[in-house]
């Protein structure tokens, strides 16, 4: 029982994961490899994950180049069943507007299927966008961008009632995409910069506390301590090896070393700054990978 008249709503506890279900809209968020973790640079994923804390892994990328919302739901039971990501996304149906013989109210109807999944499992959560317009050669005319329009306004105004949904239509443009349609790296910053707010306003995901000083592990009066001897990251007598590529003047704190490979073109510069506890480790990237796999 609380007295507060108003008692503001609880954000949904939810893993550290994120996932993606939908078409190229959200599989182009990663590279193709099986053990490639990263997202690529032009992938909204990644600049959520810069700017919420969550991990967007390839495992939890449903996306498939050229579906549309009804071969979504061959991959809704994966969703479904993630043991990583609680949270999913699905931000797009541009295929839709594409399929021969395909309707607004298909559209309507498998979009709501996938709502009503995510619903009726407890722990499971579902964010959906209103999809991007689309410019240039890709651009829809006619009763295809009527219907972009009209699913648009129905996502806000209907299917608002059951998910947080996300408005990426209004002010995406086409210098924010690669080819009129996929979003470059303006559009990843857009549309982040949307779906973030959403995020962090419904749900919250506890991250590993931090050491606030340096306590053993191995202490028979505390034994839950650090496991490494540097965890406040004092000093600057870290290693520095020539794979990570680091400017002069980079520091690493003591009894660390850092490890890189792969980084051709890419220049590291490693500096410290004050943290609440100790000190906090600082890694800047700059210049343009040479070749995918750093």
């Amino acid at each position: 029982m609380s007295l507060l008249v108003n008692q503001a709503p609880r954000r949904q506890p939810i893993r550290r994961g994120l996932g993606l279900l939908g078409d190229s809209f959200s599989g182009n968020c990663h590279t193709i490899g099986a053990t490639v973790y990263g997202t690529e640079v032009y992938g909204y994923a990644a600049w959520i994950a810069a700017r919420t804390g969550l991990f967007p892994s390839y495992v939890d990328n449903q996306g498939k180049v050229g579906d549309h919302t009804g071969q979504f739901l061959a991959r809704l039971p994966a969703c479904i069943a993630s043991s990583t990501a609680d949270l999913w996304m699905l931000l797009s149906r541009t295929n839709d507007s594409t399929t021969a013989g395909m309707s607004l109210a298909d559209t309507k109807a498998n979009v709501m299927k996938i709502v009503t999944a995510f619903m009726n499992t407890p722990g499971k959560y579902l964010i959906v966008g209103t999809g991007t317009p689309r410019f240039g050669n890709k651009a829809l005319t006619g009763q295809a961008l009527a219907d972009a329009i009209a699913y648009k306004d129905w996502v806000l105004s209907y299917v608002s009632q059951f998910v947080p949904v996300v408005n990426i239509w209004d002010g995406f443009t086409e210098a924010m995409t690669v080819e009129g349609l996929h979003p470059n790296i303006l559009g990843a910053d857009f549309i982040s910069s949307r779906v973030v707010p959403i995020i962090t306003a419904n749900f919250e995901f506890p991250g590993i506390p931090l050491p606030t000083d340096a306590g053993d592990i191995y202490s028979a009066i505390r034994p839950f301590g650090c496991l490494n001897a540097n965890p406040l990251l004092a000093g600057t007598g870290g290693t520095l090896p020539a794979g990570v590529n680091a400017v002069a003047g980079s520091v690493l704190a003591d009894s660390y070393k850092a490890v890189g490979s792969g980084l051709t073109g890419i220049t590291t510069r490693w500096y410290k700054e004050p943290a609440a506890y100790g000190e906090a480790q600082c890694i800047e990237l700059g210049g343009t990978l040479a070749a995918a796999g750093g």
